[in-house]
């Protein structure tokens, strides 16, 4: 059986983002649990808790702000290439820059 790029490149997304899921739900699972136990009076429980908090918000936010900047570089690319001449017309005036000052 052949398999195209685009299936196989379709399969690893699908694989990546099962596994951000799953991280997701156990990560959930363990800071819910760690709040529980917190919520009992256990403050290192609680100081944990919050730690772990904060590093996720931290992480969603560099996240966050990384598909922001690539968004944001892709726009400002697309006009900029729209204006650039092609790569064809590029070589085509060099030849003819060489030869006019041959």
């Amino acid at each position: 059986m052949d398999v195209t790029d685009n299936e196989l490149m379709e399969c690893i997304s699908n694989v990546l983002i099962f596994c951000f899921q799953l991280t997701e739900y156990f990560c959930g699972m363990i800071e819910e649990t760690i709040k529980d136990i917190g919520g009992k009076g256990n403050s290192s429980a609680t100081i944990k808790a919050l730690q772990l908090e904060f590093e996720r918000l931290n992480w969603q936010h560099s996240q966050e702000m990384a598909e922001l900047r690539h968004n944001t570089s892709k726009k400002i690319a697309k006009p900029l290439s729209d204006k650039l001449p092609s790569s064809e017309t590029q070589i085509a005036l060099s030849i003819s820059q060489i030869r006019a000052s041959s």
